[in-house]
């Protein structure tokens, strides 16, 4: 993993945080951790993506 995506994935990762804390903040830590997880998966990414139709506004290396 380089720099940049360990980055990008820390950042991505404190921002849903921040979200899921504002959003449920009576949610104990556990549910709120795996809340996150769900959301920081490659696969919700993915469907979010398309989604909100950001493939053409996304730059992807190669999988790994």
């Amino acid at each position: 993993m380089n720099a940049l995506e360990f980055l990008g994935d820390s950042i991505l990762s404190f921002v849903i945080a921040d979200a899921l804390y504002q959003r449920f903040p009576r949610v104990d830590e556990g549910d709120m951790s795996r809340m996150r997880a769900t959301l920081v998966r490659g696969n919700t990414l993915a469907e979010m993506a398309r989604e909100f139709d950001l493939g053409e506004c996304l730059r992807l290396g190669p999988a790994s």
